[in-house]
């Protein structure tokens, strides 16, 4: 369900943009990501995706658009009118079949009964125009982009959440400056705007399946794995506690041989995902329709750091997919001194270097002090993942009926 006809005809509509609602700065000195597009507008908001074809999706404020490009906002507004408030009929059948499977889970059926409740009210009285709308820039269509870290752009969510004044052509300084007067935390927030964007068209049977994935995480049981290599460990509700030992020696073991071979001029061994088969077998017992993987990798050679997070759905054929992917990495030279203190300060960590010298293994400073990096930069990495999954869950799983839920 790609958007693409939506930006093949906004393409021919060349416009001069309003001077007011531009930034006087850089890219680099906003906290709003930007999109400029082929024989377009330059576009400010919040990065939402670059899917596998490098098409990409920003989260975009309507006043803004319709004030510095008016034109394009016209053609995005009437084509918007034309995919949103799909079949309502369909949905409400959909909500009402759900909660009969799942009659029994009390936090889910308050959830669908408000649901349906606030779906019906909506027909009757009929959409109101939202404050946020979510362009796609198509791969061919992108001439030029820049996207913020993930701590910059949430200075942009929390001045649209506490709307602060034009915050897309503002310097990130000013907003912090005036988010830290009026008292705002920010940091390691995650932000919901889903009920300020339009209703998108009915989903498929694949979106919808995946929809339910992800509402059912949230409020029903959530499985969740955690491994390295071709190691993964089940975590999240009802799993038992970690044998981090025979954990950390099988991580070991994959790490040493991959060293080997690439020392001994043999190919890099590939990513071994015989992992997703134990985690769909586990999900299945389970009885749940989605679960998550956060996988710890060690580039040495970098002395980088690097999550990822799959988020996994079951759909309508009955096969499993990863429906969202996010990988975050981390310098391990280059992490905060706090960080570094609280990981050395980890009571495993003292323990493990209390063993080493009682029996006598060779612990040189700088070994360390780059395992003690290593410890942080994967603090951080894994933090900003799941921030980004926590921003994920909340915009799909808020309202039924929107935002279009795509991968």
């Amino acid at each position: 369900m790609r958007c693409a006809f939506v930006f093949v005809a906004l393409l021919c509509c060349g416009q001069l943009p309003c001077a007011a609602q531009q930034p006087r700065q850089p890219a680099n000195k906003l906290a709003a990501d930007f999109i400029s597009v082929k024989r377009g507008p330059k576009l400010y908001g919040a990065f939402v995706r670059r899917d596998e074809a490098g098409n990409v999706s920003l989260f975009v404020e309507r006043a803004w658009l319709k004030k510095t490009h008016p034109r394009y906002y016209k053609e995005v507004a009437l084509l918007e009118r034309e995919r949103s408030g799909g079949d309502r009929e369909v949905l409400v059948e959909r909500v009402k079949a759900w909660r009969e499977s799942r009659s029994t889970d009390t936090g889910l059926r308050i959830f669908l009964d408000k649901e349906l409740k606030r779906l019906g009210a909506a027909v009757e009285a009929g959409e109101e125009v939202s404050r946020f709308l979510i362009v796609e820039i198509l791969a061919d269509e992108l001439a030029g982009a820049y996207i913020q870290q993930p701590a910059t752009r949430q200075m942009l969510l929390a001045a649209w959440e506490n709307k602060l004044k034009d915050p897309v052509v503002r310097t990130a300084a000013s907003l912090r400056r005036e988010l830290q007067s009026k008292g705002v935390m920010w940091e390691g927030r995650s932000f919901n705007f889903a009920s300020e964007t339009a209703a998108s068209s009915t989903d498929s049977k694949r979106q919808w399946a995946a929809r339910v994935g992800i509402v059912e995480y949230r409020l029903r049981k959530k499985v969740d794995f955690q491994g390295s290599g071709a190691v993964i460990k089940r975590t999240g509700d009802g799993a038992k506690d970690i044998d981090l030992t025979g954990l950390l020696s099988e991580v070991l073991k994959d790490q040493v041989n991959a060293q080997l071979a690439e020392l001994l001029g043999g190919a890099k061994p590939k990513d071994d995902r015989k992992w997703v088969a134990e985690a769909i077998r586990v999900a299945e017992s389970e009885g749940v329709t989605s679960f998550r993987v956060s996988r710890l990798r060690k580039d040495l050679q970098r002395k980088q750091a690097e999550v990822t997070i799959e988020f996994f759905a079951k759909l309508p054929d009955g096969k499993w997919e990863p429906i969202w992917v996010n990988t975050q990495r981390a310098d391990a030279t280059r992490v905060d001194p706090k960080a570094r203190e609280e990981v050395l300060a980890a009571p495993e960590i003292q323990r493990m270097i209390a063993l080493m010298k009682a029996t006598g293994l060779p612990l040189d400073d700088s070994q360390l002090q780059l395992a003690i990096g290593f410890g942080a930069a994967t603090k951080e990495s894994l933090r900003l993942s799941q921030l980004n999954l926590v921003r994920f869950l909340e915009t799909y799983a808020t309202l039924l009926d929107r935002p279009e839920l795509r991968w």
